[in-house]
């Protein structure tokens, strides 16, 4: 932005505009990273982190159950810190299914059968979709869900 004695001039990317002094003195930025941070709480942030971290946990539990199913017995803990990268990897490596490629080859290096590694996490998934469409459910019908409109009529 370069100011003038009248106003000043916005460098936008589809050209510069001139604007009156008083609509220059109105322009403001929006909130940034530093402005978010300033004004969150810390006990929120906390609790957040918390609950994510138990999902987590519970995500890895059911992991657990899955691979006891086939006689594998493994501590929660170290499928919850394999599930953890899981989770860093499935945001960083592309497609959305990495996480689910790194927990098969932490566990096909800890000894499980590859085709037993990717039957539960294969499992695990459809069993998470599964939770998903019924939790949806429960809270389209909670909220009033139907009332001449139906998701599953085309």
């Amino acid at each position: 932005m370069t100011y003038l004695t009248d106003g000043c001039v916005l460098h936008l990317k589809s050209g510069s505009v001139t604007i009156t002094r008083s609509a220059c003195n109105a322009l403001v930025c929006e909130p940034g990273l530093r402005t978010v941070g300033s004004r969150a709480r810390a006990s929120t942030l906390l609790l957040l982190l918390t609950g994510y971290l138990v999902s987590i946990w519970a995500y890895a539990a059911r992991w657990r159950a899955l691979l006891s199913i086939a006689g594998i017995r493994w501590r929660t803990w170290d499928l919850w810190r394999i599930t953890t990268l899981a989770q860093v990897g499935g945001v960083v490596l592309p497609g959305g299914i990495g996480g689910d490629a790194l927990r098969i080859v932490r566990a096909v290096d800890a000894g499980v059968p590859g085709p037993i590694a990717t039957a539960t996490i294969v499992l695990d998934r459809l069993i998470g979709l599964a939770t998903l469409c019924g939790l949806a459910f429960v809270l389209w019908r909670f909220m009033g869900g139907g009332g001449g409109y139906s998701p599953f009529v085309l």
